[in-house]
């Protein structure tokens, strides 16, 4: 009985070896997507709606319905839910993925002195192994409902994430609030 395991172990393993080099000679890849759960609402913010439209690399601070009634218009978008903008401002975040790997998750906002950002895990942090992902950069936006009292006092600094990412988009990602 052990030497028949052995021989069944020993097979399966030339086999992966096997199976390892002919994907890469072949250049087939094995890789399957990864799963993202998109969190509804976290500390101090709600998604209100999440989709490919958007200008890549923006942002934008709304602070009244008037405004956010012309996104609305503007991305087709329906049924946001109400805002309570005594309490709540909304926030749209834009950022890119890959027509191959359009896995993006928004994973709340963060803060830091008088600056916000959006923490954005995309392809680059959830693709794992040696799947390439193609170079095109189409839009996927993040509208966020985001409490006042979350805020730092004005004026503080909106950027999409926390590092600026695009060098050369004239400075679109990150905007001043008074």
């Amino acid at each position: 009985m052990g030497r028949r395991l052995g021989a069944i172990g020993l097979a399966l393993a030339i086999l992966v070896v096997a199976g390892a080099a002919w994907l890469q000679i072949t250049g087939t890849s094995l890789w399957v997507p990864p799963a993202v759960h998109q969190a509804q609402s976290g500390d101090g913010w709600r998604l209100l709606a999440s989709g490919d439209w958007g200008t890549p690399y923006s942002v934008e601070f709304i602070d009244d319905g008037r405004a956010l009634a012309i996104d609305e218009r503007l991305y087709g978008l329906n049924d946001l839910g109400p805002v309570d903008w005594d309490r709540e401002a909304v926030v749209l975040l834009t950022t890119t993925v890959s027509g191959s790997c359009p896995w993006v998750r928004f994973d709340g906002l963060g803060r830091d002195g008088d600056l916000v950002y959006g923490r954005i895990a995309d392809q680059q942090q959830l693709v794992i192994g040696p799947h390439a992902c193609t170079a095109d950069a189409n839009p996927h936006s993040f509208l966020v409902a985001v409490r006042r009292s979350w805020l730092p006092a004005r004026p503080f600094t909106l950027r999409l994430t926390r590092q600026i990412r695009c060098v050369g988009c004239g400075g679109s990602e990150e905007v001043t609030v008074h």
